[in-house]
């Protein structure tokens, strides 16, 4: 069995931790961009219009 260094495992760790909290802020984009879509006046459709259109 091979040992890893303490530093190589903290890497691993945080690396994960990032991965994770990278994944969340991808989703929370989605949903936020739904909430303003939806209390936008005019129309919006994702085929359509742009992301600055809002």
């Amino acid at each position: 069995m091979t040992t890893h260094p303490p530093s190589t495992l903290r890497n691993h760790s945080l690396r994960r931790t990032i991965g994770a909290a990278l994944w969340v802020l991808c989703l929370q984009y989605f949903v936020v961009e739904q909430i303003v879509r939806n209390g936008w006046t005019t129309p919006y459709s994702w085929a359509d219009n742009y992301i600055s259109d809002l």
